[in-house]
C-alpha cells in the first residue's frame, strides 16, 4: 500500500471511498443559539440495509487535504467526529483509513461458517486470542439490539447452554436473495512503534475484518453482487470449507446425520477465484497474489485418522507471534488428508491459481456434536485452532510477529 493512500473500501457496502471526502452525522450539540438537527430516517441506510431506525441527519463536508476526522454539521452547527461512509451511511470504526487492510470470510453451505463466525469473535474480544496479543478490539455497533454482532453472542450463549437451552446448534443461514443485511465488522488496534510510527499519520495501527455472513448458496455462482465486491476488495481472505464436501467423506456423513454439502469445494473455489481474479485484472496464466487462508471446518470429526502427536490435533500456541514452523506443519498433513479425500484436484487448483495459500484445520465446537439432532458436545464448546488462519493473514501483513 502506498505511504499515503486515501483510498479504502467501506468494510459494510465495500465500495471503495476517498478518506478525505467522507461524510459524518450530526450529533446534536449546536452552539448557542442555533436550532438542533431532528431524526429522521436516512435513506442510504435504508436503501443499503434496510434500517428504518431515525437518525440525526448526514452531511459531507467537502473534500479535504488530508483524512478528515472531525467537521461541523451545515445545518445546525454541531461539532461532530462521527464519521460515515459516504455511499451507505454506515458509521466508521474509529482507527479506518486508508492504511486499513479489510480481511473478509467466506465459506460453503453447512461449512458451518455462522458457528464459526460465533466463536472467532469471542476469541478476538474476550478469548485466549484476545489475552495472547496486546491489542485492543472491538465491534463498531456490536452491542446495538438487532446487530449481527448481538445476534452471534446470543448463539454461542445458547450453544454453550447459558440461556436455558442445552446447546442447540444453529439452523442453516437462509440465503438473502435480494436483501443483505449489516455485516459483523471488527477492529484490531495496537500502537505503533519505532520506523513504522515515524513515518506515519496515526499513532495506532488498524486492521478491519468485515464478516459478511451470506448463506453458502451465494458462492455457488457469481451472479451475486455484494459476493463479487466484498471478496475484490479484500486484502485476505479465510475460506472456509467443509470435509463432509469431499467425495470420500460422503458415506461417512450419512453415517453420522452430518447435512450433506450440496456442492463440492472444488467448485466453490473455482468460482471464488474467477472472481478475484477478474478483481485483480490478473490474467489466467498468472497467480492470485492474494493471500488466502483456506480452512477445514470440523476438523475434530478426523482426528481419529492421524496420529495423537498430529500437528493438525495440537491446540493453539500461547506464545505473542505466529509461529511459521507450527503452521506449516499443519499445512502440509492436511494436504496428505484432503488427498485421501479425492481433494487433489483441489489442490491442484490452489498450487496452481494461488501464489499465496495455507490451509488449516479447524474445529468451531471443538468436539463433534450430535450432528443428527443438532446439539453440542456435552464437553461444551471448546473451539480448535479457530484464531490461527486470521493470525496468519495478520502476520503476512507485518500486523504481528512471525517466529520461523
Amino acid at each position: 500500500m502506498a505511504l499515503f493512500d486515501y483510498t479504502a473500501p467501506c468494510p459494510y457496502c465495500y465500495r471503495v471511498m476517498d478518506t478525505r471526502e467522507v461524510a459524518f452525522r450530526c450529533e446534536g450539540k449546536p452552539p448557542a443559539g442555533r436550532v438542533a438537527c431532528k431524526p429522521d430516517r436516512d435513506e442510504e441506510l435504508s436503501k443499503h440495509f434496510g434500517q428504518q431506525r431515525l437518525y440525526l441527519p448526514a452531511f459531507k463536508p467537502g473534500r479535504g487535504y488530508k483524512e478528515q476526522r472531525e467537521a461541523i454539521c451545515k445545518a445546525c452547527g454541531s461539532p461532530s467526529n462521527t464519521r460515515l461512509c459516504p455511499f451507505c451511511h454506515s458509521k466508521l470504526p474509529g482507527g479506518f483509513g486508508g492504511e486499513s487492510p479489510l480481511f473478509g470470510l467466506v465459506g460453503v453451505r453447512s461449512s458451518g461458517k455462522t458457528v464459526m463466525l460465533a466463536t472467532l469473535i469471542d476469541e478476538l474480544t474476550k478469548g485466549p486470542t484476545a489475552r495472547r496479543f496486546n491489542y485492543a478490539a472491538s465491534l463498531p455497533g456490536g452491542n446495538e439490539d438487532g446487530s449481527k454482532a448481538a445476534f452471534f453472542r446470543k448463539l454461542l450463549a445458547k450453544m454453550r447452554g447459558e440461556t436455558g437451552q442445552s446447546g442447540d446448534l444453529p439452523l442453516q443461514t437462509d440465503s438473502g436473495g435480494n436483501n443483505y443485511e449489516l455485516p459483523v465488522v471488527f477492529e484490531w488496534r495496537r500502537e505503533k512503534h519505532g520506523a513504522e510510527k515515524l513515518f506515519s499519520r496515526e499513532d495506532y495501527k488498524s486492521v478491519i475484518f468485515s464478516f459478511y455472513d451470506t448463506a453458502g448458496e451465494d458462492l455457488d455462482t457469481e451472479q451475486k453482487v455484494e459476493t463479487r465486491r466484498y471478496l475484490g476488495v479484500t486484502e485476505g481472505i479465510l475460506l472456509l470449507l467443509d470435509p463432509f464436501g469431499f467425495p470420500a467423506n460422503r458415506a461417512l456423513a450419512r453415517k453420522k446425520g452430518v447435512q450433506q454439502t450440496v456442492t463440492e469445494p472444488e467448485f466453490v473455489l473455482r468460482n471464488i477465484t474467477d472472481i478475484l481474479q477478474k478483481a485483480e485484472g490478473a490474467k489466467k496464466n498468472r497467480k492470485i497474489k492474494q493471500p488466502v487462508a483456506v480452512v477445514i471446518s470440523k476438523i475434530d470429526a478426523f482426528f481419529d485418522s492421524v496420529g495423537p502427536y498430529d500437528p493438525i490435533r495440537k491446540p493453539s500456541l500461547s506464545d505473542a507471534f505466529f509461529d511459521e514452523t507450527d503452521s506449516k506443519e499443519v499445512h502440509e498433513n492436511l494436504r496428505g488428508l484432503i488427498d485421501s479425500w479425492d481433494g487433489g484436484n483441489l489442490l491442484a487448483q490452489l498450487d496452481q491459481t494461488y501464489a499465496n495459500f495455507r490451509l488449516f484445520g479447524a474445529s468451531a465446537l471443538g468436539a463433534e456434536p450430535d450432528y443428527s439432532h443438532a446439539k453440542v458436545s456435552v464437553r461444551g464448546v471448546t473451539p480448535h485452532r479457530v484464531a490461527e488462519p486470521l493470525l496468519w493473514l495478520l502476520s503476512e501483513r507485518g500486523v504481528i510477529p512471525m517466529q520461523v
